[in-house]
């Protein structure tokens, strides 16, 4: 299984051992921004944001705009250091926009949520999903290893902490609602809640009061 700490490690090794590299990066400024050829069908914007504590990455392709997992993205930013740079072109700022706006439409309302905004179908699906996490039958499957026991607690502990959005748990009430399996009902929040996230510790102040940001972005050109 694929593990962050392997990332973690590569940013090491360059700390360690290309010390004028890893102060470029130190010194990249926000909304940092490039361009270069890939063997995507259309053209691409990948963009990685932040709000508060919770970090996001969206795609666009111009039409339509989707969040990604962190091997997703990282799988996607990879390319060789000699990969030539292309100019930005036109389009990067709708698609920008699309990717500005499925983040706000996919973080809206988590912590509001979570303290009782009255939202009650949001509630009702966040309830459901911890309820379904909580069960006996559930927490007493012999068939979870201690890493898979690790991951519940901390899907429980993002829902105590509001880190979770509204829109990732009605898909995955929407899922889970079909399953009886308790290793294919924990397989769907593992595929569906980005990894990062329960990482995230408690925030000191409602992530609703934080700014987005957009850290950095990729043009990826299809060549077409």
């Amino acid at each position: 299984m694929r593990s962050e700490l392997e990332y973690l490690k590569f940013i090491r090794d360059i700390r360690d051992n290309q010390t004028d590299l890893f102060e470029r990066i130190k010194l990249l400024p926000k909304k940092a921004r490039s361009a270069r050829d890939n063997d995507v069908e259309t053209d691409r914007l990948l963009t990685f944001f932040r709000k508060g504590k919770l970090k996001k990455f969206f795609i666009s392709d111009g039409n339509d705009s989707r969040e990604l997992t962190f091997f997703e993205a990282v799988d996607s930013f990879e390319c060789d250091p000699n990969t030539p740079r292309q100019k930005i072109p036109k389009q990067y700022y709708s698609m920008l926009a699309k990717n500005k706006a499925q983040f706000d439409f996919t973080t809206s309302g988590d912590v509001m949520e979570v303290k009782g905004s009255g939202e009650k179908g949001g509630l009702s699906n966040e309830r459901y999903v911890i309820t379904r996490l909580k069960t006996k039958e559930f927490r007493k499957y012999q068939g979870f290893t201690d890493d898979d026991e690790e991951y519940i607690r901390l899907v429980l502990r993002g829902y105590e902490d509001g880190v979770i959005p509204k829109n990732t748990t009605k898909n995955i009430k929407k899922k889970i609602e079909k399953e009886s399996n308790p290793l294919k009902v924990l397989a769907i929040p593992k595929k569906t809640i980005p990894h990062n996230i329960l990482g995230v510790e408690r925030p000191k102040q409602p992530v609703v009061s934080s700014k987005r940001e957009v850290i950095l972005s990729e043009f990826l050109t299809s060549g077409n």
